[in-house]
């Protein structure tokens, strides 16, 4: 590892971190994906002419609608109209599984698309499909090579446990019609037996030495007290009895029933939530102990290299990841040192500048002006800012972007923002460059709109795939705005790259794979940071990542992946450099794993030179 030196730094490290995220539908039977596909009439994609072609889009599909029919859940919040998908029937399963043995059907399923897979003839597929090939192969290597580690996974994580999510998924779930609210409720009525299924989960980790350390259990037990604690006034009585107003379909008799089933509902699932606390406190004194996996075997080091790879989206290895963080630190100090030689007078206005306009229509409309030279045209669609429930807002980030359903991508896009949390940290320009233009919204309309990606790619998780593109377009908006000194921007997005992002990310390699302890990490950022400093931002920085050493990795190993493909770009094109094109270029390709888009983009490079 390398040791940062020479640059003093100013950077104000921000010991509460604050993340912006998406948070799209949390199914416990699968990881979280982030959900997509043009609308369409029909579920058939457009056979090519030749037949390994029509094989992989069949498998494709076949892959696609089993996660959709995995739950009710899933169902009805990645498809908006059923119609769309005729052959796509209703699943009974409300909130999914959760057992061992449940793991291991679902890892024999993946071995049998695998099979299926292994039949294609790769050869004859166009450049599209091999991508298309290429991807559900490494899904699927990626699902199978964990099948060793189920009890290493954590669905309490303090950032976006399911404990959180559960609730204010159900809190912005799509209420239009008597269908959907008996949907609703049905999933509702099934969160106490999800619950109980988590616990039993947990208490199982407990026996085999993996319970989550006391630290982390106790951030999720008082996550859990300010949900309880809200009682009559819980956000789901509003959300659920206001759409229930606005029906048209329904007699006042069975809004009558919907309402009373709502009330017990909630009392259960506030008596679950109470049960599940008991149940970690009795758990909290077997967690883990020690720095990363410190006290654990062997077999939790190989855990890490894998789950960095899923992380990552990208078969990356340990040695790879960190030089790639190493890289970007150095580049970070570097472009800092500039700035602030070039400009000395902007260390003193550190914090005091406002980076936003008078309201969101006017931050919106800056966001899209600026994004015009550097990112393609996308289809027209509709937004909405909703307001993060008063419950949560000390659990979830900044902001966030809602992944909407399949088939409407173009309407009511939603951002969910915590007004008070945006006041107080005078990002709002750049917290909406991530979330919106040209992050989040931007991305998943302009690449569901595609229609040669088939279904897959645009289901799987790929949080730093998806978290790389964001990033770096709040990179984009700071060094190009004129709305708001950019010079200013580039020092804020710097130091939140940095303190956020950049150094949490590294420091989770150090301790989780490396087995770095804190007085040894703080030593290798003495020189940057000064001895005192570095002692209490190493502390803290530890104590987070510990709580969830993968979360950070998301975010940072997309944005240095992503960053390294277009600098890398613009090196070996210099003033044939386009970004606007290299940008069409990688939206173009669709989702998929980093590492399959390294080599297309070195082609990309050679045929632009």
């Amino acid at each position: 590892m390398k040791i940062f030196k020479g640059t003093a730094l100013f950077l104000a490290i921000c010991f509460l971190v604050v993340f912006a995220g998406c948070f799209p539908g949390m199914d416990p039977s699968v990881s979280p994906v982030v959900t997509g596909s043009p609308a369409i009439t029909s579920p058939a994609l457009t056979p090519t002419p030749d037949l390994s072609g029509e094989v992989l889009h069949t498998l494709d599909y076949k892959i696609f609608k089993e996660n959709i029919q995995s739950s009710l859940f899933s169902y009805v919040n990645d498809i908006a109209n059923p119609k769309n998908f005729p052959d796509i029937e209703k699943p009974t399963t409300l909130w999914g599984k959760l057992s061992y043995e449940d793991f291991l059907r679902d890892i024999e399923t993946y071995i049998a698309y695998q099979s299926e897979l292994s039949t294609i003839n790769y050869e004859s597929l166009d450049a599209t499909d091999k991508l298309t090939y290429d991807t559900i192969k490494q899904y699927l290597s990626f699902k199978i090579e964990m099948k060793d580690y189920y009890y290493y996974e954590e669905y309490l994580s303090p950032f976006n446990g399911l404990h959180t999510m559960i609730p204010l998924n159900m809190a912005m779930f799509k209420i239009e019609s008597k269908e959907d609210a008996n949907d609703y409720m049905l999933l509702l009525e099934d969160v106490p037996r999800m619950i109980n299924l988590i616990l039993n989960f947990e208490k199982e980790k407990s026996e085999k030495g993996l319970f989550m350390r006391a630290a982390s259990c106790d951030k999720v037990m008082s996550q859990i007290d300010d949900f309880v604690k809200t009682g009559k006034k819980c956000f789901l009585y509003e959300t659920f009895n206001s759409a229930l107003k606005k029906l048209t379909d329904i007699t006042y008799d069975e809004k009558t029933v919907l309402t009373d089933r709502n009330d017990a509902a909630i009392k259960e699932l506030f008596t679950s939530y109470k049960n599940l606390k008991e149940g970690l406190k009795e758990l909290k004194k077997t967690g883990i102990t020690g720095n990363g996996y410190s006290s654990l075997d062997l077999k939790a080091a190989a855990y890490f290299e894998l789950k960095l790879k899923e992380s990552a989206s990208s078969d990356i290895t340990v040695e790879n990841a960190a030089m790639l963080l190493e890289d970007s630190i150095n580049l970070t100090l570097t472009q800092m040192a500039i700035l602030t030689a070039d400009s000395p007078d902007l260390a003193a206005k550190y914090g005091t500048i406002d980076i936003a306009l008078s309201d969101f229509d006017a931050n919106m409309t800056e966001l899209k002006k600026t994004m015009e030279s550097g990112y393609p045209d996308v289809a027209a669609h509709t937004y909405s800012f909703v307001e993060i429930p008063e419950a949560l807002k000390g659990q979830l980030s900044v902001a966030a972007y809602l992944t909407p359903p399949i088939d409407e991508y173009t309407d009511n896009n939603v951002i969910l923002i915590n007004s008070e949390m945006l006041k107080e940290n005078k990002n709002t320009l750049l917290t909406l460059a991530h979330e919106a233009y040209a992050g989040h919204m931007y991305q998943i309309v302009y690449q569901r709109g595609l229609t040669t990606t088939g279904y897959l790619r645009k289901q799987i998780g790929l949080t730093a795939y998806y978290e790389g593109w964001s990033t770096t377009a709040e990179e984009y908006f700071a060094e190009n705005t004129t709305a708001i000194n950019s010079k200013y921007c580039v020092m804020m997005n710097i130091d939140s790259a940095f303190s956020n992002m950049l150094l949490p990310a590294y420091i989770s390699l150090l301790v989780y794979a490396y087995g770095m302890d804190e007085e040894s990490i703080a030593e290798m950022f003495v020189d940057t940071l000064g001895e005192k400093q570095s002692k209490t931002i190493v502390k803290t920085l530890v104590d987070i990542v510990n709580q969830d050493p993968f979360y950070i990795l998301d975010y940072a190993m997309g944005y240095v992946q992503l960053s390294k493909l277009r600098n890398d770009a613009s090196d070996a094109l210099s003033d044939k450099f386009d970004l606007k094109a290299f940008n069409e270029f990688i939206l173009d390709l669709g989702p998929t794993y980093y590492n399959l888009i390294s080599p297309l983009s070195d082609k990309w490079v050679s045929e632009h030179k």
